[in-house]
């Protein structure tokens, strides 16, 4: 069975950067964005399951590939989209971007994110 992804409507998380997050120079470090996307993507799978019955599965994620645009710093607001690119009964391709909420359109991480559906729920 294929579920439409262009019927799962994108996520948007609202999110701040913290003081402990950041490195010695003020900037996220980038194992924490690994974190963040996570997160998103598990908040976006509860609410298209929600939506839609057929994506109440366990996801597991598979590989995560990141493009580090600019850093965040502590104290940013920042927003988190998940959109579903391609979903089937064995997997999910997600896009996501990390933007800050004041300038949405500027990336300031974008990444392709594989997830795995580990077993189906009734």
């Amino acid at each position: 069975s294929h579920t439409e992804a262009g019927t799962l409507s994108p996520t948007h998380v609202e999110w701040w950067a913290r003081g402990y997050e950041a490195d010695s120079l003020q900037h996220v470090n980038n194992c924490v964005y690994g974190d963040w996307l996570a997160e998103s993507a598990r908040l976006a799978f509860d609410r298209w399951a929600s939506e839609m019955p057929t994506m109440r599965r366990t996801w597991q994620p598979r590989r995560l590939a990141i493009n580090y645009l600019r850093s965040a710093r502590p104290g940013d607001s920042i927003t988190l989209t998940t959109q579903a690119e391609r979903v089937n009964e064995r997997g999910a391709v997600l896009a996501q971007t990390i933007a800050l909420r004041e300038a949405p359109t500027t990336p300031l991480v974008t990444a392709t994110a594989w997830y795995v559906s580990a077993s189906a729920t009734d």
